[in-house]
């Protein structure tokens, strides 16, 4: 399937969701920097269109490392599954912390006004 450049950079769900761009970076200097030449030129031509939004094709070496991402994603679902294991006021304590991160976030983003 055929990807236009505005759906490239489009974010794939929710308001931290990483971009289809921004995940080709990742796989792109994950392979450059654990040696893996062959699998980085295969993605190089598969990925043309993603990377072209690059100068030269080459992502940042500041990217966001694919290993980082994918370690705070397990850390996150171990804690999801923590929190579904607590019981009573632990339970509820959480919920409601759950509940006020977003408005926290939002207050952050527009300044701390809230």
């Amino acid at each position: 399937m055929k990807r236009t450049r505005a759906s490239a950079n489009a974010s794939t769900s929710a308001t931290h969701a990483v971009s289809h761009v921004e995940l080709a970076a990742m796989v792109h200097n994950y392979l450059a920097e654990h040696g893996f030449a062959r699998a980085l030129r295969e993605f190089q031509i598969e990925a043309t269109s993603l990377l072209r939004t690059f100068p030269r094709g080459v992502p940042p070496r500041g990217t966001k490392d694919l290993r980082a991402v994918l370690s705070e994603y397990v850390v996150m679902k171990e804690r999801e599954a923590a929190r579904g294991r607590a019981g009573g006021v632990v339970k509820r304590m959480l919920a409601v912390i759950d509940d006020a991160l977003p408005r926290l976030e939002d207050d952050e983003n527009n300044g701390g006004a809230g």
